[in-house]
């Protein structure tokens, strides 16, 4: 790396020998750092990265394609096969809340539909269980919070 040389000559002072040492040794550590530390960016593998318009899509296409089946959002995971805490920070990013509540409010809107037919054939219990509603105060609490009647107002209509 570096050499010093000490003369025999007696005008030297050790002092300002010490002082160059440990001048050119932190610029040498310093150096070193800084050689380590690019180097140790490159070598980190880069995350893979989501496409989340294309990963939003595959979500909401599982979720309408089983509408009548109580879906969790592990099996949500297992089908787009990404971690929980992922899919929660897309959802909560791009709709502002979870992937549970987001197919909650999928399911309340179907059945809001299905509420609206004039040819509908069936009691509102029958009608809401097809769509997964099994507690009819949290169906009824949940749907006029989003639709601002009740589930049997809307099948009156």
């Amino acid at each position: 790396m570096f050499q010093i040389t000490a003369q025999s000559d007696f005008s030297i002072n050790p002092l300002l020998i010490n002082h160059d040492l440990k001048q050119k040794l932190e610029e040498e550590v310093a150096k070193t750092l800084i050689l380590a530390l690019a180097e140790a960016r490159e070598i980190k593998p880069k995350k893979q990265q989501i496409n989340r318009t294309n990963f939003l899509k595959k979500a909401e296409d599982f979720y309408f394609s089983n509408l009548k089946s109580n879906i969790t959002t592990q099996d949500l995971c297992k089908e787009l096969k990404v971690s929980q805490r992922t899919l929660e920070y897309i959802f909560k990013d791009y709709y502002q809340m979870s992937p549970k509540k987001y197919f909650q409010h999928l399911r309340l809107n179907a059945l809001h539909q299905e509420l609206q037919q004039k040819y509908q054939q069936g009691n509102l219990r029958e009608i809401a269980e097809k769509f997964g509603f099994y507690h009819r105060g949290r169906l009824a609490r949940d749907y006029h919070k989003l639709f601002g009647e009740l589930p049997s107002e809307t099948l009156r209509g």
